[in-house]
């Protein structure tokens, strides 16, 4: 399935450990293989999910592999809640 290239905004956001959809800052670690891993933001208004390729700034190893989450609002892409903390990856 393809889903929508990441901008530069949301490259940038991703590399500051930032979900550039809620703005949280917590994800999960799902499966990996190779460099990349995939990641879904822990906020459970969003849950956006991501390939990304850790260590490595910029749009090399990035990809958006879900839908952006429809419980986000899509002019400021803040969910209904909130979400803040620290980037953290839990195992599911």
């Amino acid at each position: 399935m393809n889903y929508p290239e990441l901008t530069n905004t949301e490259i940038d956001l991703l590399d500051a450990g930032i979900c550039p959809d809620c703005k949280s800052t917590k994800f999960l670690r799902g499966p990996c293989g190779g460099l990349s891993v995939n990641i879904a933001c822990a906020n459970p208004e969003c849950h956006s999910r991501f390939n990304v390729t850790p260590g490595i700034s910029g749009g090399f190893g990035k990809e958006r592999i879900s839908e952006k989450s429809p419980k986000c609002d899509p002019n400021t892409g803040l969910p209904t809640g909130s979400a803040t903390g620290t980037l953290s990856f839990h195992e599911q």
